[in-house]
């Protein structure tokens, strides 16, 4: 454990605390072949459980419920204070990698799931992003045709935008959940984009992509300005960027390095790198902070 310190901010990193949140690395980007439902049913065997890697976990505003996205082709819905599995939702899947999940958003109010990743049947050609009613499982609604495999989803904290990081050079995809129109898009990636947050106040969209590249956006009405740019030092491969509860700082994790970087939350300058000397191999890609904004916590993936 390592542990930095500063008035009224302690962070500790814990690495391999989020390893079922997906441990194992970057998702390779499904491409975006559109094919038609199976003609023949696709038996299985409900465990109660995953049966393969989860990569996301989601959780309502007020922490009541939990939403979990696995290879396995399913997205599980707990109760947060019994641990209790309430609901299995299974979009639309095939033989292979169809049907993967690698994202999962649940909104504000805990109402809405999104789900994405392998997603292309439906999908026009597409991916098609999937929103299923949390309390009784019904699949509600299809966002299609987008160009490659979804990597990450996240809604604002109002719950008026839904924002996805897309595979290959897809960049980002902003809709409006009144709508469900496309309100903003950034296609000028270099390489997948991995994960995408909101501030706390909902002006601002975080980006991170293998390119290199942290991506700071302006929310104007669900359009996106043009990003302020950074290359963190940390690593190569920014994985995760999280703005603090009060959205003065975002912490960046790598997918390629043990550091963790604290950049500014409105020019993205660097603040502060925490001493993860401790932390000898693999890396802390995954990052979130506490209620209160005293703790940063990190984690990810050991060899």
């Amino acid at each position: 454990m390592a542990i930095w310190s500063r008035p009224r901010l302690l962070i500790t990193l814990l690495p391999l605390l989020l390893v079922l949140a997906g441990a194992a690395g970057t998702r390779a980007d499904p491409g975006s072949a559109g094919a038609g439902p199976p003609a023949k049913p696709l038996p299985r065997i409900e465990t109660g459980m995953h049966t393969a890697l989860i990569w996301r976990i989601a959780t309502d505003a007020a922490g009541r419920w939990a939403v979990t996205a696995s290879e396995d082709k399913t997205a599980r819905v707990w109760e947060v204070a019994t641990g209790r599995q309430v609901l299995v939702l299974r979009p639309p899947q095939g033989e292979g990698n169809e049907g993967k999940l690698n994202a999962v958003a649940l909104s504000p109010d805990g109402a809405l799931v999104a789900v994405g990743g392998y997603t292309t049947l439906g999908s026009h050609g597409g991916t098609a992003i999937y929103l299923f009613d949390r309390a009784d499982g019904r699949l509600r609604r299809r966002l299609t045709g987008l160009p490659s495999g979804i990597n990450h989803l996240a809604f604002s904290p109002d719950g008026r935008r839904l924002a996805g990081a897309l595979g290959g050079r897809g960049g980002v995809r902003v809709f409006d959940t009144g709508s469900w129109a496309e309100t903003g898009q950034d296609t000028d990636y270099g390489a997948a984009s991995l994960s995408a947050h909101f501030s706390p106040d909902g002006r601002h969209l975080v980006t991170t992509s293998l390119d290199g590249q942290v991506r700071l956006y302006a929310m104007d009405g669900g359009r996106l300005g043009k990003p302020k740019t950074s290359r963190p030092s940390g690593g190569k491969e920014p994985y995760a960027a999280r703005f603090s509860p009060d959205g003065r700082l975002i912490a960046v994790g790598f997918n390629d390095s043990t550091a963790v970087d604290v950049l500014d939350g409105g020019t993205l300058a660097q603040v502060a790198r925490p001493d993860t000397a401790d932390v000898d191999n693999g890396d802390l890609g995954r990052v979130a902070w506490s209620a209160d904004g005293r703790y940063l916590l990190a984690g990810g993936a050991g060899v």
